[in-house]
């Protein structure tokens, strides 16, 4: 399987063509929509930790029987 750069540059070169410009600015525009991607990933990776935690504590805030005794998040370690 090819990727979009192999496969735009493999179709040319099978049609005996250079690359053209449209085909350059759709690459460029495939690149500029997976760096947004990759900065959403950055930023939800840096702040996995915090969104857990928070996520946590929103939880047992909401729903305090499940740290009491026979609850799911009831430890038996205390």
């Amino acid at each position: 399987m090819f990727d979009a750069f192999t496969k735009v540059v493999a179709q040319a070169d099978a049609r005996g063509e250079f690359i053209n410009a449209g085909q350059i600015d759709a690459l460029a525009a495939m690149v500029a929509e997976s760096n947004k991607r990759m900065d959403a990933v950055n930023r939800i990776t840096s702040n996995a930790s915090a969104i857990v935690t928070n996520a946590a504590r929103d939880l047992f805030e909401a729903q305090p029987a499940l740290t009491a005794p026979g609850g799911n998040a009831y430890t038996s370690r205390r």
